[in-house]
């Protein structure tokens, strides 16, 4: 991490972010890190969650409690959920 500049998105406060990230408009992102370069689709739902750089999460993803994304990791919509609502 040293090198990195930690910044919050102007969008979501509750992001610690790596820089050039994209968090989708309608996403809900709270007291999450996103790597660099990582992306949070329309409709995903962060939680205390880490994201690592350049990892993708697809909408209707729910990620919580310090869940963990490796880098470059890629979730298709809907793959992770931790509600009990179908």
């Amino acid at each position: 991490m040293e090198g990195r500049a930690h910044v919050p998105v102007p969008e979501a406060p509750d992001v610690v972010d790596g820089g050039d990230e994209g968090v989708g408009e309608g996403a809900v992102v709270r007291e999450s890190v996103l790597g660099r370069g990582a992306i949070v689709a329309p409709g995903a739902v962060l939680d205390q969650a880490m994201v690592g750089d350049g990892a993708y999460i697809g909408t209707g993803n729910e990620l919580a409690r310090g869940i963990r994304v490796w880098p470059n990791v890629r979730l298709e919509p809907t793959s992770v959920r931790f509600s009990s609502d179908v």
